[in-house]
């Protein structure tokens, strides 16, 4: 038998919001504060992650599920490359190139995003799903309102956290 999971947004941001087991098997993007997600589910456990929406950089959708996939068997496949590359075993030259390369990857951004990044995501494991669960979001970044339009603070942003309500 399933249960359900009921995640209510008590941030003063929109968020999307996952149950992932390795892709996010459910979603909702752009729940808006005071809005709730509402999911029946299998009896399994989950991870909940949950980010801020910053105008749909980073929502869920199909693709996304399939990415993890793709990337794990890509990964295997460079993992092994760097095996016989260190085992020296003849490879290209070409291929390790690139696999230099893969490691060098690296993401930008400014300052004010990466510290707003460090606490604008949650996800939080093992939630077994058998139960009907009724969860709450808190924390994230303050919201000013400056003439009708509102912003986004960086300077005072509390973790995202997860509780039982």
């Amino acid at each position: 038998m399933g249960g359900s999971m009921s995640i209510t947004n008590e941030t003063n941001v929109s968020l999307n919001i996952a149950l992932k087991q390795m892709t996010p098997l459910y979603y909702q993007n752009d729940v808006k504060p005071g809005e709730t997600m509402y999911r029946s589910t299998g009896a399994v456990h989950f991870t909940i992650e949950a980010n801020i929406d910053y105008a749909r950089r980073h929502q869920y959708s199909k693709m996304r599920k399939f990415v993890p996939i793709t990337l794990l068997s890509l990964g295997s496949l460079l993992t092994l490359g760097s095996l016989l590359a260190v085992a020296n075993v003849g490879m290209p030259v070409w291929f390790i190139k690139v696999l230099m390369a893969l490691g060098q990857i690296s993401v930008g951004g400014g300052m004010a995003y990466r510290e707003l990044s460090k606490n604008a995501s949650l996800s939080s494991h093992g939630w077994y799903a058998g139960y009907n669960h009724r969860l709450a979001i808190r924390g994230g970044p303050k919201v000013v309102e400056i003439n009708g339009c509102r912003f986004i603070s960086s300077d005072v942003v509390e973790p995202l956290t997860i509780v039982k309500i």
